[in-house]
């Protein structure tokens, strides 16, 4: 039998499951930050030029990255006051230091390559990273805060439009002009008191249900073409003759 998966962007908030605060982690990343000759120009030189890391470097980056992945912390872990001191300064200080190695969540694509540049305006040397997925990093934010609202609201106007001209132009438009017609001749040709009788303001349901009674009626008893105005006079030429059969004689 084959089965079908369907997978939905909302989907990888139910998987997000917060874990709590690991300081044996913390531990293991300050000593791979440390074991680097540098955590700020790691990729340059003093002098600022292109600098390649060695393997080893390598493999210690790759590590941290990996450690990374690991910091699934959730945020009342430090809004509650359960963390020791030092602790909490540990985490700041590793936070701060892989800032600079800009790494990214699990779903923004594999890393396969990094191209060297520099900046024009500072002068400074940057890299730029090169993904599987070029477009999978930060996609959550344009659709969840741009396009779904802007969706959301489209067919909103579009639909208040439709009820708007549904009650200005359409059958309901029809149907109250005729019950108000019907009314302000039952009332001599007041209009207030007919609009006032036909408003379901402070009335019961079978109060409701007896003016509709009423109003149905005096619409049935009225003059159609008097109340509607919707009949119109047909030229001659375009009313329907009747055959007559010349054998027939009345």
């Amino acid at each position: 039998m084959v089965k079908f998966n369907f997978s939905v962007p909302f989907g990888s908030l139910f998987k997000y499951k917060p874990q709590k605060f690991n300081y044996a982690l913390e531990q293991e990343i300050r000593s791979k930050l440390d074991s680097l000759p540098s955590v700020t120009k790691i990729y340059s030189n003093p002098d600022g030029s292109p600098r390649v890391p060695s393997d080893s470097e390598f493999k210690t980056i790759a590590d941290l990255q990996n450690l990374y992945y690991q910091r699934n912390y959730s945020e009342w872990n430090f809004i509650l006051p359960r963390i020791p001191k030092e602790q909490l300064e540990l985490f700041k200080d590793n936070t701060q230091d892989l800032k600079n190695f800009q790494f990214v969540t699990k779903d923004a694509g594999k890393i396969i390559d990094k191209i060297p540049y520099k900046d024009e305006t500072t002068g400074e040397l940057k890299w730029r990273v090169v993904r599987e997925t070029e477009k999978a990093e930060g996609w959550e934010v344009p659709y969840f805060y741009i396009v779904l609202p802007a969706f959301i609201y489209l067919l909103y106007s579009k639909y208040t439009a439709q009820m708007k001209k549904r009650q200005s132009e359409g059958p309901e438009w029809a149907e109250k002009e005729l019950r108000l017609r019907a009314m302000e001749e039952y009332f001599h040709g007041d209009t207030e008191k007919a609009k006032e009788f036909l408003s379901n303001e402070g009335k019961s349901e079978r109060e409701v249900r007896d003016r509709d009674d009423l109003v149905v009626a005096r619409i049935l008893a009225g003059d159609y073409d008097k109340l509607s105005e919707l009949k119109k006079k047909l030229p001659k030429d375009l009313i329907p003759k009747v055959e007559k059969d010349e054998k027939v004689t009345i």
